[in-house]
């Protein structure tokens, strides 16, 4: 589609809505009633825009994922022409956005990186959990993982939760910044 300045992100915003609602993968969002978010601003991120209700329809995505690695799902989440969808990579059909400074720009920095950009007074996230629950490691997971699965992922999961951490206590916006469930 484009290449687009942070500052010019303004004026990809949607409607007239103060707060934005960005939906993770966190498996706190397991048994979730979506319907409250329903005529909502919101953004998913990575995978959660294949499972979140049809009645919920996303203004904004964000997938921060090699293109070359991960092409078929960058076909797949563009799908839907009524999402702008944004990511730091250069893909045909997506907002590119250069990276960020003063962050890792994992996909959810960038989410909120772009929220402000947009100037959404409220941010509010759901599913950054960055754990497991109940051996659960996304909320559409329909079985439990394995313990071995677990471990190799938790050092994983363990090490983006210190970046989120880290992003937060760093991060200087004038949107507020909520942390659901």
């Amino acid at each position: 589609m484009e290449y687009i300045e942070h500052d010019k992100l303004k004026f990809l915003r949607e409607g007239w809505q103060k707060d934005i609602h960005i939906i993770s993968a966190g498996p706190s969002l397991k048994g979730f009633d979506f319907s409250a978010l329903k005529s909502k601003a919101v953004m998913t991120l990575n995978n959660s825009i294949f499972h979140i209700p049809k009645f919920i329809h996303p203004f904004y995505h964000v997938y921060c994922e090699p293109v070359k690695i991960e092409v078929k799902n960058y076909i797949k989440m563009s799908q839907d022409t009524r999402t702008k969808c944004f990511s730091t990579h250069k893909c045909s059909g997506w907002i590119q956005i250069p990276p960020f400074d003063n962050c890792r720009n994992f996909a959810f920095e960038v989410a909120i990186k772009i929220a402000e950009k947009m100037e959404y007074n409220n941010i509010y996230l759901y599913g950054y959990d960055f754990s497991f629950k109940d051996g659960y490691m996304y909320w559409w997971d329909d079985e439990k993982r394995g313990e071995e699965e677990i471990q190799k992922k938790r050092i994983i999961l363990d090490n983006q939760k210190q970046v989120f951490n880290d992003f937060l206590q760093k991060n200087n916006s004038s949107s507020k910044i909520y942390v659901v469930g």
